[in-house]
């Protein structure tokens, strides 16, 4: 009963508001219906000012017609006063003799386009028959009446109707031309003014005023309707010729916007209290029901991502695997997770998983199964003849193409993938899931963020890495590692200004790898931040056999995203005595690009703690230059790339080059150029204004003792240059 009561006086309100804009619509139409018969009135009465006239009468019966006078006096008073588009008269026999169209030369021919409605108007106003059309306003016949006694029992006579002309209504008159006075008669039948009133644009301005609708156009008939006032313009023949339009005025909109709204509150505030009184009333029942679905939900789904958990997913792969049908099966990681959830917290942590979880899901159809195993661990599978194995690893790595947001910080997420087929990789779901674990191990070895699938080679390559991961734990236990320097030389003074320290794999060890080998096996290991410690509590040690050179050491992304950097190097500068000043740590773009709030503190701290700090391999990365507002370097390192292998005599490499160099210059920032193998690139960088150089041309990364034999060697060399070789040229270039 309540809710039936609600219901009506809803409907009353709307039914009120809805009627009030219509009755407004109906009004606003008749008012438009009004214009246009007035229009009618008003061209007729510009008419008559023309043709009840006795000197139109005298100009007509001469001969030759005085056309000028004709133009003056009737056919540009007309159009310009009254607004006619066209004037034409028409003789006794009703024939064309002037015509008058603004800016048209070919006047008489457009009197041919009224034909059918001309000769039954003039028909109508010679006598020859009844006007059959529709009068549209009650003055006319008042206005016929009193014309014909001014006439003076002339044969006077007039009329007007809206005809269509090329799709837009026009006004078209006849009438009489008959003498004011009787000083003045008529020779046979009067001649005939005929006028054509087109109503365009300038017409509906002069409604759209006086109607007080601003907005008021007209359209085509097959135009879409697209406002709310709309009323259809036909011919007295009832022809629709048109549509005008117009935004409507509708009073009712204070019930249907204001009142109907307030009363619906109403409603449904009442309502919903009586629904709140039923709910507390059905609590206990839904609340066991919800206890029952949670218990089951819990045990098939992961409460973090809601996606299908191990279990779940091995019970889908065994069915999948029943079937005749070609299975895929990918296991996905997350790289450096840990690294985030320690870094950002557990909280973002979670963020982070529900993001990944939700991206995964929305990259493919529900035919592919989707699920969480734990921790970083994701696991999808299909069994879709239309999805490639290709496809299927590229589809996952698309999906974390953009960086995330976590808490406000867009983070670039690497997923590595593993991917499996059965039956050609095994037949059931213990050696599918093994195999597949296998190829993402490889994918990660590979250089993390990529996509590998299985083949039986890979179960090979893993015990080979495993074999050289524990050489690598081995070395590092041992301290075995070797730190090798590698001079830098001022290019303006023709000194040697600083050493950068290199990792190397023990020089006696009969199975040497290159740091391009076992540093990428140590990043994923989880041993980059330890070895990262040991380069640097060497290298200050080191730093104490040149007192005058500032020593260079490269910190990996892992070593700064550990929480406890800055306690070591504070400890290591304790227990070696080593000057800060003459340190510098060089940073890649890729931190910067991936920094958090926490990384940003820590090369704030670095820099606090009186270290210099530079920016490596700049221009092979992102080489964004908010970097550099953001944070304060002391130096920027080009990459090789940009020199060797004849790289600095290309134009764009030389003019790369010479950028990053004016960047420096206005930055005060010095710009090192490395991988410096010729005295040519030498002689290319003096000129682009390059402060420092490194490479082979000054030598080649050598351990501690043997470097500070190169380096006094070298310091004599520049002292004192030979008659050839690489020195007297970086002499010349210092003069």
């Amino acid at each position: 009963m309540v809710l039936a009561l609600a219901l009506g006086g809803i409907l009353a309100i709307a039914l009120a508001g809805i009627s009030m804009n219509r009755d407004a619509v109906r009004n606003q139409t008749q008012l438009v219906d009004n214009a246009l018969s007035q229009g009618v009135v008003d061209a007729l009465n510009g008419v008559q000012t023309v043709a009840f006239w006795d000197n139109t009468v005298r100009k007509l019966q001469a001969r030759p017609l005085d056309k000028a006078w004709l133009d003056y006096e009737i056919g540009e008073y007309l159009t310009q006063v009254y607004g006619h588009s066209a004037v034409w008269i028409l003789d006794p026999a009703n024939r064309p003799v002037y015509a008058y169209t603004p800016g048209d030369a070919a006047h008489a021919a457009r009197l041919g386009e009224f034909t059918s409605d001309l000769d039954e108007l003039v028909a109508v106003v010679r006598g020859g028959r009844e006007d059959g059309r529709r009068m549209r306003n009650a003055s006319f016949r008042s206005n016929q009446s009193r014309y014909a006694q001014n006439s003076l029992g002339s044969r006077g006579n007039w009329t007007a109707h809206i005809v269509a002309n090329r799709g837009q209504a026009v006004i078209l008159s006849v009438m009489t031309i008959v003498p004011s006075t009787n000083q003045v008669t008529i020779q046979g039948r009067p001649f005939l003014i005929v006028t054509a009133v087109r109503i365009g644009a300038s017409q509906l301005r002069g409604f759209a005023d006086s109607l007080l609708i601003p907005d008021l156009r007209a359209v085509p008939l097959s135009a879409p309707p697209r406002l709310s006032g709309r009323y259809i313009v036909t011919s007295d023949r009832g022809v629709p010729i048109e549509r005008y339009e117009w935004t409507a005025r509708v009073p009712g909109a204070m019930l249907l916007h204001y009142v109907l709204p307030l009363f619906v509150v109403v409603t449904l505030i009442a309502g919903l209290l009586l629904l709140v009184t039923l709910r507390r009333m059905q609590t206990i029942s839904v609340s066991l029901v919800d206890k029952e679905k949670e218990a089951s939900f819990l045990t098939n789904y992961d409460p973090l991502s809601s996606l299908p958990n191990r279990r779940l997913f091995s019970q889908k792969l065994d069915a999948a695997l029943a079937t005749p049908e070609n299975t895929t099966l990918a296991f996905c990681d997350l790289d450096n997770f840990k690294t985030i959830n320690d870094t950002l917290g557990h909280e973002l942590g979670d963020l982070l998983i529900q993001i990944v979880a939700r991206r995964l899901r929305e990259s493919f159809p529900e035919c592919v199964v989707v699920a969480r195993f734990g921790g970083d661990e994701f696991a999808l599978m299909h069994s879709e003849r239309w999805l490639s194995v290709e496809e299927f690893g590229a589809r996952i790595q698309q999906a974390f193409a953009e960086p995330v947001d976590l808490g406000g910080t867009p983070t670039r997420i690497g997923i590595s993938v593993g991917i499996v087929t059965a039956p050609e990789h095994g037949r059931d779901a213990t050696d599918l899931m093994r195999n597949a674990d296998i190829a993402l191990y490889q994918a990660k070895d590979a250089g993390r963020a990529r996509c590998a699938i299985y083949h039986r080679g890979m179960r090979d390559l893993i015990f080979v890495r495993k074999e050289r991961e524990a050489r690598i734990v081995q070395m590092l236990e041992s301290e075995r590692f070797e730190l090798h320097y590698q001079p830098i030389v001022d290019i303006r003074t023709a000194c040697v200004s600083g050493m950068e320290a290199l990792l190397r794999w023990p020089s006696d060890d009969p199975m040497p790898m290159s740091p391009a080998e076992f540093i990428p096996i140590a990043e994923s290991a989880g041993l980059m931040v330890q070895l990262g410690d040991w380069i640097i509590r060497r290298a200050f040690a080191d730093s104490l056999r040149w007192p005058k050179l500032w020593i260079s050491i490269n910190l990996s992304p892992l070593q700064i995203k550990a929480p406890d950097l800055l306690d070591q190097l504070e400890r290591h500068l304790r227990a070696t005595g080593a000057d800060p000043r003459r340190i510098m740590f060089e940073i890649t773009e890729g931190l910067l690009l991936d920094s958090t709030s926490r990384t940003r503190q820590t090369l704030h701290g670095i820099r606090a703690m009186g270290f210099r700090m530079g920016l490596d391999d700049f221009g092979t990365g992102y080489s964004s230059l908010s970097y550099l507002q953001e944070f304060t370097f002391d130096k920027l390192k080009i990459d090789r790339s940009f020199i060797c292998d004849g790289k600095l005599e290309e134009p764009r490499s030389a003019s790369l080059v010479k950028a990053v160099i004016d960047v420096g210059r206005a930055l005060g920032i010095e710009v090192v150029a490395e991988g410096v193998e010729h005295i040519k690139e030498a002689v290319i960088l003096k000129m682009l204004g390059c402060d420092q150089i490194q490479g082979w041309l000054y030598g080649r990364a050598l351990p501690p003792a043997r470097a500070t034999e190169h380096l006094a060697a070298l310091t004599e060399t520049l002292r004192d240059p030979p008659e050839t070789g690489p020195a007297p040229t970086l002499r010349l270039l210092s003069s």
